[in-house]
């Protein structure tokens, strides 16, 4: 038995290993549109699957090729020995104990000085990058699971933000005096053309402050929104009791104008605030 356990060499080996076992993780999150950080396959868990489970999982689903597979699972092999292994503290020591996973690296990843160090080192770094290529292009589907979440939020909060518009708006529109319109006509069109952009600009606000609400929810909060999605009956029966709530702000006079008017000034954008 080996006095020399090279604890150093160990580490490193399976610090990387760590590294890459967590973007493996990373990506099958983003792959799956799964938003929320606690699962239980995933994660940290005992349930969780193992980094061999999850590189199966990729391949499966099609994300890396036959030969990415293998180069991740030579890695492991590499690993396993230097983790459990108490005799194999070297590269030499793992070229004896696995001959034909430590001449397959040299093969696949060659080098001028034949280096077996630097032949893992470029295995390395090209399981890196596959994993992180794939996290920037299946980031667009986790993207889009972020914006359904808000998406919904938004419809679940609708009648707050559309009392809240149209309080901000009573609040802008008593701020003018009956001089400063020409006639009941151009009243009619800012007072119409206030309302819309208020409206605009509050759903903004909203938006934002669940965006980075969602930082800070905690898994159940954040699984509860997921499981809450509204369906489109639910929607269709919201969006006309809204309609004939304001029903107002469409009458008929105003069918035929085309407003075009300049920026309003900071005496409406500051009354916008939810």
């Amino acid at each position: 038995m080996t006095s020399n356990f090279n604890i150093k060499l160990r580490s490193r080996i399976i610090e990387r290993a760590l590294i890459l076992e967590k973007l493996s993780s990373e990506v099958l999150k983003t792959l799956l549109r799964l938003i929320y950080v606690d699962t239980k396959t995933l994660s940290n868990k005992s349930s969780s699957l193992s980094f061999k489970n999850k590189i199966d999982l990729l391949y499966d689903l099609g994300a890396i090729t036959k030969d990415e597979h293998n180069y991740f699972g030579k890695f492991m092999e590499l690993r396993n020995q230097f983790a459990h292994n108490i005799d194999c503290s070297s590269y030499l020591d793992f070229q004896k104990i696995n001959p034909s996973t430590y001449k397959y690296i040299q093969s696949k990843f060659p080098n001028e000085d034949q280096s077996f160090a630097s032949s893992l080192k470029e295995l390395y770094s090209y399981c890196e990058k596959c994993l992180n290529d794939l996290q920037i292009e299946y980031n667009t589907g986790h993207e889009y699971e972020i914006e359904k979440l808000i998406t919904n939020e938004l419809f679940k909060n609708i009648e707050s933000i559309i009392e809240n518009s149209v309080n901000s708006w009573e609040e802008w529109i008593e701020g003018f005096d009956e001089h400063d319109f020409d006639s009941e006509i151009e009243k009619r069109k800012i007072s119409k053309e206030g309302l819309k952009r208020i409206i605009v600009l509050t759903l903004i606000n909203k938006r934002s402050q669940l965006y980075r609400a969602i930082d800070k929810m905690n898994f159940d909060q954040l699984k509860e929104s997921l499981n809450s999605r509204v369906n489109e009956d639910q929607l269709t029966e919201y969006l006309e009791m809204l309609n004939k709530k304001f029903e107002y702000v469409e009458e008929d006079i105003f069918n035929d104008l085309e407003i075009k008017i300049e920026p309003f000034n900071e005496q409406m954008t500051g009354t916008n605030n939810i």
